[in-house]
Parts: C-alpha cells; structure tokens; sequence
C-alpha cells in the first residue's frame, strides 16, 4: 500500500512538472527591430562621454587652417575652435589628440579618440564606415602648381609627378579618376600636405593635389611660388566622423553644432579664420 501511495505521489509530481512546462510561456527575446527608438535605447554611447566629461579629438596637426601649430607651436585652427565651442555647449571639455591621418580610422575605432574632426571630407566609405555628422563647411579638391607651370585642367595631369597626402580625400579623387591608370605611377603620397607642398615648391613634384581651404593658406604665404588650376576636380564637404554605433553621442553633438550655427557662433569662428562665412546652414 506504501508503495501504492509513493508511485502515486511521483506520478502525481510528474504530471504537476510537465504541466508547468506546457502552460509556461514561451523565453521572450529581446526585440530586434531595426528603429531609431529601440537603437536608442541600447546605445550608450552619449552616458559614456558624460561621465568621463571630455570629447577626445583627433586631429591633423598640420592641416591649416582647420588644425594644425600656430607660430608659437599651439594647437589652432577654426575646427579647434567650433570644436571647443560646441564642447562648450554640451558642458564638456575637449581633448586635443594629434594623429596621424591615414590611421583615423584605427584612432577612433580602438577608442583612442572619440571623433575625427580636421577638415575631413564626406566620402561614401566614410558612410559606410562611420557616423557623420551633417555638413558644416563648403571646401573644394584642387590641384595646386607652381606659377608659370601651364597646369590648368585635369588633363595636364598627363605626364607629371603629382603628391598628395596618404589616407586623404585627394588621393581617393585621384583614385576615381578616369584618368588613375595614365597617372597612378606618378603619385607620391605624403605623411602630410606640408611634406608634399614642400616637394613642389623644390620641384620634385609638379602638381599638389589638396584641399582648397588648405592650399589657399600655403598659397597665402608664398603669393610668389604657388598658384591653383583653373579647373577644380570636385566639390568636397566637411564633416564630423564617429564610431559608426555611437548614434546616441552623435545626435547630441549635432544639436551643439546647429545651435552655433543658428546663435551666430559659428558665423564668428568662420569670419575670424577665413574673413567671410563658410558655413553651411
């Protein structure tokens, strides 16, 4: 009879477990679905720059006059100062971190630095790769020459030692040109532009393909050497690139960016590296 009432108590405890786990309702998953919101909600990436109260800066130091060492060898520029100015406007400071241009995206992707923001153009890889902020100044790729040296349009590319700066939207121009397979033996590529400017004002390159804000500064300062094809190669924008996950961080720098250009700011910082406004609203 003992036995009788164990069996029935066991068979009566299975029964009870598997029950349960019939009527128990299925693991919930976590959503998946693909929206702003719910991205939101998991990105951590503006707690994350809060709380350690600083925005770390990678930059070009020697890409004038967006970033780069004034006379007294401080770091200066007009992106420094929209940085700062935008820094600023979130509570946070900023951290300059000189880097070397063709490793920017190793910079940010290791979390060394948290931005790269020196004159750096809008470019379908960069889409892909990285967050961006919107566009927030108008520059232009142009081929820079000694005077008298009868460049004027692309095709005086033909035949010439051209330099530019590895890692640069310059080189990815030259590179998407119709005319790469003529011309790709003849490319140099640099550290940096004043390498390459260095080069040409020696003649050991004809052509300097660069950025026009920058060339127009070098240009400034030896009226007597340099000058510009007429023709230019492509219109280029400047943005602001971010780890490509840290959508969170973004959007609130690009509040701080828009509210400089709408209180007049911005503006300031545009009339005092290049006396006139290039900023796009």
């Amino acid at each position: 009879m003992k036995k009788f009432i164990r069996l029935s108590a066991l068979l009566l405890a299975l029964l009870l477990v598997f029950t349960g786990c019939q009527s128990a309702p299925p693991a919930q998953e976590e959503a998946k679905t693909p929206t702003e919101d719910s991205s939101a909600q998991t990105d951590k990436s503006w707690d994350y720059i809060k709380e350690k109260g600083e925005i770390i800066m990678g930059l070009d130091d020697t890409f004038a006059p967006m970033g780069f060492r004034d006379d007294a060898g401080e770091l200066a520029g007009f992106d420094i100062d929209f940085a700062t100015a935008v820094a600023e406007e979130l509570g946070l400071k900023l951290k300059l971190q000189p880097i070397k241009w063709s490793a920017k995206e190793m910079e940010l992707s290791t979390g060394k630095i948290d931005v790269i923001w020196n004159g750096m153009s809008k470019t379908p890889e960069r889409v892909e790769i990285m967050t961006l902020s919107n566009p927030y100044l108008q520059n232009t790729i142009v081929m820079m020459t000694k005077k008298d040296a009868n460049i004027h349009k692309a095709d005086d590319m033909k035949g010439k030692k051209i330099g530019t700066q590895a890692g640069s939207t310059g080189l990815e121009i030259l590179e998407a040109h119709a005319l790469y397979e003529e011309i790709k033996d003849n490319i140099t590529t640099y550290d940096d532009y004043d390498e390459a400017c260095l080069d040409l004002e020696a003649g050991r390159v004809d052509i300097v393909v660069i950025d026009k804000v920058l060339g127009m500064y070098k240009a400034t300062k030896k009226a007597d050497i340099f000058e510009f094809a007429e023709e230019e190669l492509e219109p280029d924008l400047f943005v602001v690139g971010m780890r490509k996950e840290d959508k969170a961080f973004a959007q609130e720098l690009q509040k701080a960016m828009d509210k400089l250009k709408t209180n007049g700011k911005a503006l300031a910082i545009s009339q005092k590296w290049f006396s006139e406004d290039l900023i796009i609203k």
